[in-house]
């Protein structure tokens, strides 16, 4: 159930940066708006990886696990 929740999350967020970025190609926000909602996204990601691993919770091995912390 573990792995469900964290792929719903995935989702969910990957649909907020979707709109994200939306916004920003619209000229609603700007770049520096789009990518710090990203960095703080894909962190708050890879720290619910991480803590579902400690705790014994094998995700699916992805891209998203060889790209360093600090981007790429």
């Amino acid at each position: 159930i573990a792995v469900l929740a964290f792929f719903a999350d995935v989702h969910s967020i990957r649909s907020y940066l979707d709109g994200t970025w939306r916004e920003y190609k619209d000229g609603q926000i700007d770049i520096i708006s789009a990518a710090v909602v990203t960095n703080t996204a894909l962190e708050l990601l890879r720290r619910s990886h991480d803590e579902s691993v400690s705790h014994g919770t094998e995700l699916p091995h992805s891209r998203a696990q060889r790209v360093p912390a600090g981007g790429c």
